[in-house]
């Protein structure tokens, strides 16, 4: 190893400032001067000054020792290896990226390797590849290039998009002495058989003809005009007609004769066997007809004319309609679950149910229920809502069963295909089932007063 020069003194401080204060790099490759006396700069392991009637030119400053020299600091970027495009900044204590480069992954990169822009239309898929992009300090990363696409099954590139409909101009068949209305309709494509074609335009005949069978002419020969009534027969030949261009319509042809077949006569310029009237205005008692207007038709026996069938009629105010005849409504002022008031069985077990309606007449011995009245049994699961929703419940009609102490007795057998506990009541309606009337156990002491009656239903294991 070659002897390390002696620094003259003002040397020593100098080394010393520079490694305390090194100058830093840039960039480019050059070096700040940032510590050194004035007057003085410096390039990489070397120095010249010129200070204080000394000089020191272009020796390197790791040969010079001072005196007694003490160990001198260390730098982060003595060790540091930064690679291609890279420099170690001291101030940041990191490696910083030349100009035009930029870091990527720990490189200093000026281009690199992404996927293509996926900018595929509806309907379309992209081709996915690497493409190449390069960075700039104006603008960064380059945008990357879009991706090549192609239309997905049974859609068809169309200009920038894939579609499988599209508007075209209809397909122009006017026939000769005729006019198009052309507009765009609707085509669809798919991959079996491509585009459809455009539909026929629409076409109207030109001024001074009329359209027949798909052609424009200006007359024709029609059979002559069939006015014969039903039952009658016409004379039909062959007359020209022509079109009418003021009304758009073709004439009216001549009319033919007519006659009547055998067994009709004429009446009033037809040939009948059966005539039309107003329907029979007779309703029945407390109804009133709504229609007396309706025509219908009746029919000849040979002899006479078949009475006409009756017009509507309703029932009117406080009746209601049974069996074509008008009842009077029946107030429900009572009514009640008879027995059982609760009732423990098995699935499918027939149990039979009662109820009553308050009917005065039943005092008498009379084995008819009172007339206008309608009773049903009705049944949900336990705990139902008072007042009864009759809707929400599964009902039967209930037959009577002779008279009971003041009422007409009702009775309906009933077996339950579940297991559980049900509510239910008799319901009663005296206006044709307008209106219902809920009915409840009423006996006092009962345990379920003033409740729907309880069933409580168990497997036959059980």
């Amino acid at each position: 190893m070659s002897q390390s020069l002696r620094w003259p003194e003002k040397a020593c401080d100098l080394r010393k400032t520079l490694q305390t204060d090194r100058p830093r790099p840039r960039g480019d490759g050059s070096v700040s001067s940032r510590g050194l006396p004035e007057g003085m700069s410096v390039t990489p392991g070397r120095a010249s000054a010129s200070a204080a009637g000394w000089l020191l030119i272009f020796v390197p400053l790791f040969l010079l020792a001072c005196p007694d020299e003490e160990e001198l600091p260390t730098f982060f970027c003595d060790d540091i290896e930064c690679g291609s495009n890279a420099s170690c900044d001291e101030e940041l204590e990191l490696c910083v990226c030349h100009a035009g480069y930029e870091m990527v992954d720990g490189q200093c990169l000026n281009t690199k390797t992404v996927a293509c822009r996926d900018e595929a239309p509806s309907n379309a898929t992209s081709v996915e590849e690497d493409v190449e992009i390069v960075w700039s300090e104006a603008d960064g990363w380059a945008e990357p290039p879009a991706c090549e696409w192609s239309c997905d099954s049974d859609f068809d590139q169309v200009e920038d998009a894939c579609l499988d409909v599209r508007l075209v101009e209809c397909n122009d068949a006017a026939p000769e002495n005729a006019s198009s209305n052309v507009e765009e309709v609707e085509i669809t494509f798919s991959d079996a058989g491509g585009w459809t074609d455009p539909r026929d335009c629409d076409w109207s005949c030109d001024e001074g003809f009329g359209e027949h069978e798909g052609a424009c002419v200006s007359s024709r020969m029609v059979p002559c005009r069939d006015v014969a009534p039903a039952n009658a027969t016409s004379d039909v030949h062959d007359v020209s007609i022509e079109w009418d261009e003021d009304n758009g319509v073709w004439m009216e042809p001549a009319s033919c004769p007519w006659f009547c077949d055998a067994g009709y006569g004429e009446h009033e310029g037809q040939c009948l066997e059966s005539v039309e009237v107003t329907c029979l205005d007779a309703p029945p008692a407390n109804a009133q007809t709504t229609d007396d207007s309706i025509l219908v038709t009746i029919e000849w026996d040979g002899e006479s004319w078949a009475d006409p069938e009756p017009c509507p009629w309703e029932c009117a105010i406080g009746y209601h309609e049974e069996d074509g005849i008008c009842l009077e409504n029946v107030p429900i002022d009572f009514c009640m679950i008879e027995h059982p008031h609760e009732v423990g069985t098995t699935i499918n077990t027939p149990t039979e149910f009662f109820g009553r309606v308050r009917d005065e007449d039943a005092l008498t011995g009379e084995n008819e229920p009172l007339a206008g009245i309608t009773a049903k049994w009705c049944f949900g699961p336990a705990l139902l809502t008072i007042p009864v929703d009759l809707e929400e419940l599964e009902c039967m009609p209930a037959e009577f069963n002779g008279p009971n102490e003041g009422c007409d007795e009702y009775m309906i057998e009933h077996s339950f295909d579940s297991p559980g506990e049900f509510e239910y009541v008799f319901a009663f309606s005296g206006d044709g089932g307008l209106s219902w009337t809920s009915c409840f156990v009423t006996e006092s002491g009962s345990p379920r007063e003033g409740e729907p009656g309880l069933a409580v239903i168990v497997h036959d294991d059980e």
